[in-house]
């Protein structure tokens, strides 16, 4: 799965992101994401394999006079198997992914969703999740 993101993100923003190659790719993020108390990865399973995750984290709003103190949890990675998509699975792992937030003191989740990924973008709006900002690049 971590492979199949990775080719989707790919193909959207190739100025960002690289196509998998073997394993090393997933060997990275699992590890990365294996880290730390205000981290996790949920896993989606049907039938003893996986079929979908998220990998969650906790952040703090940097110290500065101009902005609101908040603790926020940011959608890293998510991302269900090509086959097992509306099942419901997703929405499953937003929901997840919310409650574990909750329970350790976040009061707002964020996610970015790339330029391109219109099927991701109506995906989080139907689950309430609204424009914050846009980041906006310009190759040098």
């Amino acid at each position: 799965m971590w492979g199949e993101m990775a080719s989707l993100h790919a193909g959207i923003a190739p100025g960002f992101f690289r196509a998998p190659r073997g394993t090393e790719h997933a060997l990275w993020e699992v590890d990365r994401a294996s880290h730390g108390a205000d981290q996790a990865v949920l896993v989606a399973e049907r039938d003893g394999r996986a079929v979908g995750f998220a990998h969650i984290a906790i952040y703090e709003t940097p110290r500065s006079p101009a902005m609101v103190p908040r603790r926020r949890a940011q959608v890293e990675e998510i991302l269900v198997a090509g086959e097992e998509r509306r099942r419901g699975i997703g929405r499953r792992l937003v929901v997840a992914a919310t409650e574990w937030s909750r329970a350790r003191g976040a009061d707002q989740i964020l996610l970015t969703v790339w330029a391109g990924n219109p099927a991701a973008e109506g995906f989080y709006r139907a689950l309430g999740f609204g424009l914050v900002s846009q980041v906006l690049s310009r190759d040098l």
